[in-house]
């Protein structure tokens, strides 16, 4: 028992203390799994000092009492920040596990061409599609996703589930889109695969139960930035992508969590950002060879060939803004300013939600902020909501026991209900 009590005052102190660590990146980016599990745990850590505490008090361990405490105060007081900061509204995330669902699986709404080193053929992209099961009344509302990558990793699917089943236990449509990433796009082919699947949708939203008016962009993280460019540029036919000439891409809404917005402070935040493991465009390298390109792997692939893929991209991804927007501010200004959120705000932009840590360690949390203080004073109706004491991909872990995860399900909850 005195093993156990100790144990448990350790891990509650440890994980209650990261709530007040803040360190820059790169020390902060090695502490983010950590980090991520000191918030969605919170609750576990908060009991784990009580018991601690509990069993020092009767084992007479002064140093046990109060660690246990100390963890025990601070993922308390952690969870009480959160909860205040929605209103202490909490989003029945349980409730929606068991509700039904209908998944349909690789659905292809756009095809390419694979670029540069292989032999062109086309190259599907893909989506899966979240319908609100039998029983359940659409609401009308269209969610497009667009899930967090660094703008190489990642796919439609991962640990996203239990949020999808919440959004479409309240009627709305989901459609998880696998756009393609850097290398083998840069930011406007990600905005085309973006702008693609809001106009598919759009051309499927009687057969799916969808009211072409109400469908919103969503995303986190890379995901979060590519949806909020794609719908401030909606009215620029200088962006679309060519085959969506004159059809209507805009939105009723967009929502981001944890999303980049300005180019040039992420890369005075993360100055190795312009560093490259190879010159060329195109493909990822296989790392076996370090001279054959890698298709992305599609939906029948094996996991060996996933996880190969997934360690090319991860090799080049030190050089990403230059396989992003062509190098540095001062070669491509023009894309620097397309990818940078704030040279887009203007009136008459639809209402936006925008989610942020205030610890994030990989995103400038200043920009976010400025970026709500901008739509605001241009008239756009902004939601922003900055969770204490939180870092970047909280809303991935736990989230049907993660405070802050609970908290972005129920801002998004509710500002899919305005809409």
């Amino acid at each position: 028992m005195r093993l156990l009590a100790t144990i448990l005052s350790a891990l509650s102190a440890f994980f209650g203390a990261l709530h007040f660590v803040r360190l820059p990146s790169p020390w902060g980016t090695r502490l983010l799994i950590l980090r991520i599990a000191a918030g969605a745990l919170s609750p576990v850590w908060t009991l784990y000092g009580v018991a601690a505490a509990l069993f020092g008090l009767r084992q007479r361990r002064p140093f046990v009492v109060v660690a246990g405490l100390f963890g025990a105060i601070a993922s308390a007081r952690y969870i009480l920040r959160t909860r205040l900061a929605t209103q202490g509204y909490r989003a029945p995330v349980f409730d929606a596990l068991a509700t039904p669902v209908e998944l349909r699986r690789d659905v292809v709404f756009r095809t390419t061409t694979l670029p540069h080193a292989v032999e062109p053929c086309d190259r599907p992209v893909y989506a899966d599609l979240w319908l609100p099961g039998e029983g359940i009344a659409r609401s009308g509302v269209g969610v497009v996703y667009l899930h967090g990558s660094a703008w190489y990793l990642g796919d439609k699917g991962q640990m996203t589930g239990p949020v999808f089943r919440a959004w479409a236990a309240d009627g709305h449509v989901v459609m998880d889109v696998a756009y393609r990433m850097c290398p083998e796009t840069d930011v406007r082919g990600m905005i085309h695969d973006a702008q693609a699947a809001v106009s598919w949708l759009k051309e499927h939203a009687s057969e799916l139960g969808v009211d072409p008016g109400r469908i919103a962009l969503s995303g986190t993280s890379a995901g979060g930035h590519i949806a909020l460019v794609t719908a401030y540029t909606a009215d620029r036919l200088d962006v679309h992508a060519p085959e969506l000439a004159g059809r209507d891409v805009s939105v009723a809404g967009v929502f981001t969590v944890s999303a980049p917005i300005d180019m040039q402070a992420m890369l005075a935040h993360h100055p190795a950002m312009l560093a490259t493991a190879h010159p060329q465009p195109g493909l990822a390298y296989d790392p076996l060879t370090d001279a054959d390109p890698l298709v992305p792997p599609g939906p029948g692939a094996s996991r060996r060939a996933r996880m190969r893929w997934e360690r090319a991209q991860t090799r080049r991804i030190n050089g990403l803004l230059r396989d992003l927007l062509g190098g540095a501010p001062e070669d491509t200004p023009e894309l620097y300013a397309l990818a940078t959120v704030g040279t887009h705000v203007r009136p008459g932009l639809p209402p936006t939600l925008i989610i942020q840590g205030d610890q994030d360690a990989l995103v400038p949390v200043g920009a976010a902020r400025d970026l709500a203080q901008r739509l605001q004073g241009a008239g756009v109706s902004v939601t922003y909501l900055e969770l204490p004491q939180t870092d970047h991909g909280f809303e991935i872990a736990l989230p049907h026991l993660s405070p802050p995860a609970l908290a972005a399900v129920a801002a998004i909850k509710r500002f899919l209900r305005t809409m």
